[in-house]
């Protein structure tokens, strides 16, 4: 995938933390998910509040992005493309 491409266009693309390995060694897996799921949710209720599009390219509903998908239940810019960009 082609981050500049997209960055170019717009689009901001949520991977998690950066160094997230390096987190979890340090703060333990516990405190490290609540983390994750505390930048998932602060990306993700921005977007919400400007009124952005969200392209889901779809997952297992388990963990953090089934968090995700039930945050983002009934939101009128939600976008279903599963396996659309998946190489």
């Amino acid at each position: 995938m082609n981050l500049r491409k997209y960055k170019c266009q717009g689009f901001g693309l949520l991977y998690g933390i950066p160094g997230y390995a390096k987190f979890e060694k340090i703060l333990g897996r516990g405190l490290t998910q609540k983390l994750g799921w505390a930048n998932n949710y602060s990306f993700i209720n921005n977007v919400v509040k400007k009124g952005g599009t969200i392209y889901n390219l779809g997952g297992s509903l388990t963990g953090s992005y089934g968090r995700e998908m039930l945050m983002l239940r009934g939101y009128w810019n939600l976008r279903n493309m599963p396996k659309l960009f998946i190489r």
